[in-house]
């Protein structure tokens, strides 16, 4: 159990005599550009970074910006299968979310979400010309060193998938905790090379060509690399590194902590699943959760919020969020048996 969570402080500590709207009749959501969102969540945002953000939406009153939704691309195959292979292109990962303090203090950020959700189930094209499709299942986390539990998607009925394992993160002497970086953003990001790769939605395997040859995921070329990744998304590694994931792995985390960064106990998160979409859609997506991550198990019971003593009710941490980067394939995971959750 825990108290007011870190990011409802910063809220709270931001108040001023800004009106409040008194209900979501001259709201609108829409989509805005990567630096509009960027200025708000630098402003608002715990973690104060834009993760894996790809796209975002503002909550708008009367035409000045409230609340902002990022989304972001699932980073790991444990996420994006969260329903099964078969609907592995229908995830995506809420990668950061705040609330400016004077929006309406209850039901803003499920607001917002509610319709970004819903806005995200339509083609859309990126700005490098990428035909993205429809998405409809869509998983966060509630950061518990901020001491957030995830009202706001228990206010959105989401489904609850219990707490994922501990991060691998790094720290630098004198750097507060939640500038911390993941193992996977430190080390794995930067040995990662994509250049020269096809890889279409719409493919099953995608590749690399040298020479006239291709190179799928698992191959070895004649010089000796090693491609890896995804059947996919397959990547090759940075030559900087090494030919292989684990030649260029340890060369890069010798770097890093050659830079003087630190290894840290990360923390586990609470980790939670929407579903959207018409019925059909979600009685299907819902019954792939169950049959791949639930495994028959009851379902366990939101967390819950110790009550503070010097308020009269129950804080809401709806007001500001941050979901850590996508949990990667050996990191953040599902914890066994902590499967779990309400309806959507």
């Amino acid at each position: 159990m825990v108290g007011k969570c870190h990011q409802r402080i910063i809220r709270d500590r931001l108040k001023d005599d800004h009106p409040v709207p008194e209900d979501f009749s001259t709201a609108t959501v829409r989509e805005i550009p990567y630096a509009e969102a960027k200025a708000f969540i630098l402003k608002y945002e715990w973690l104060q970074n834009m993760g894996t953000t790809a796209r975002a939406f503002g909550l708008f009153f009367d035409g000045e910006l409230g609340a902002v939704e990022c989304f972001g691309h699932p980073k790991s195959e444990g996420i994006k299968n969260v329903c099964g292979k078969e609907h592995a292109d229908k995830v995506y990962w809420i990668s950061r979310g705040a609330c400016a303090p004077w929006v309406p203090d209850r039901g803003a950020a499920s607001y917002l979400i509610a319709r970004a959700c819903e806005m995200m189930g339509k083609e859309w094209v990126t700005a490098k010309g990428r035909v993205m499709s429809p998405k409809f299942v869509f998983l966060a986390t509630a950061d518990t060193d901020a001491g957030e539990i995830g009202q706001v998607y228990q206010s959105s009925n989401w489904i609850y998938l219990g707490k994922t394992t501990e991060d691998r993160m790094f720290l630098k002497p004198g750097m507060p905790k939640e500038r911390a970086q993941s193992y996977h953003t430190l080390v794995k990001g930067p040995i990662r090379n994509r250049s020269g790769r096809v890889a279409k939605p719409s493919m099953d395997r995608g590749y690399f060509e040298f020479d006239g040859v291709k190179y799928y995921n698992g191959d070895v070329t004649p010089d000796g690399e090693q491609i890896g990744g995804s059947d996919k998304y397959p990547l090759r590694w940075n030559a900087k590194y090494g030919k292989s994931l684990k030649e260029a792995e340890a060369a890069r985390l010798a770097e890093v902590l050659a830079q003087g960064w630190e290894e840290i106990k990360g923390n586990r998160k609470h980790l939670y699943c929407g579903i959207y979409g018409d019925r059909r859609m979600k009685r299907e997506l819902r019954a792939a959760l169950i049959k791949n991550k639930l495994k028959g198990k009851e379902p366990l019971p939101y967390p819950k919020r110790e009550p503070l003593r010097e308020t009269t009710g129950t804080p809401s941490d709806s007001g500001v969020r941050a979901s850590s980067p996508a949990p990667d394939s050996e990191g953040d995971t599902f914890t066994p048996n902590e499967t779990a959750a309400s309806a959507t």
